[in-house]
């Protein structure tokens, strides 16, 4: 049984309804303090009824086209990164990443995201990339 069938949601769906994928910001708290310190960015999806759907199968399932998982993983980033360079940049931002994408295109793609984010006033040393094995 493919992972899209128990979740109820089609891979084809989710990328021609990439403007109803938002970034959902899980809270990293400090063992130390007990202190939201930064945030890790999962994505979900929007249903038209408002309810929100994990995404996280979708990266996981081996059906879906890798380039799929590309285009959705840059969208997510994308709009995660929008979102921070408008708040005070104060914490951290984590985001994974497939060993499998990054290698995809040597990584050009996430490095022109971050140098390009830079530019337009992003603190890199708020970034976080957590590379999860292919």
């Amino acid at each position: 049984m493919c992972l899209t069938e128990v979740i109820g949601l089609d891979p084809l769906e989710v990328m021609l309804n990439l403007k109803q994928v938002i970034p959902y910001y899980q809270p990293v708290i400090s063992a130390d303090t007990q202190l939201i310190v930064g945030y890790e960015v999962l994505p979900l999806f929007k249903e038209e009824n408002g309810n929100l759907k994990q995404l996280d199968w979708f990266f996981d399932d081996g059906s879906i086209p890798g380039d799929f998982h590309f285009e959705l993983n840059n969208d997510v980033q994308q709009k995660a990164l929008h979102t921070f360079m408008e708040s005070d940049q104060s914490m951290n931002l984590t985001f994974y990443y497939n060993a499998r994408l990054l290698m995809k295109d040597d990584g050009e793609s996430l490095l022109t995201l971050l140098q390009s984010s830079a530019q337009k006033g992003l603190d890199l040393h708020k970034i976080i990339i957590e590379i999860k094995e292919a």
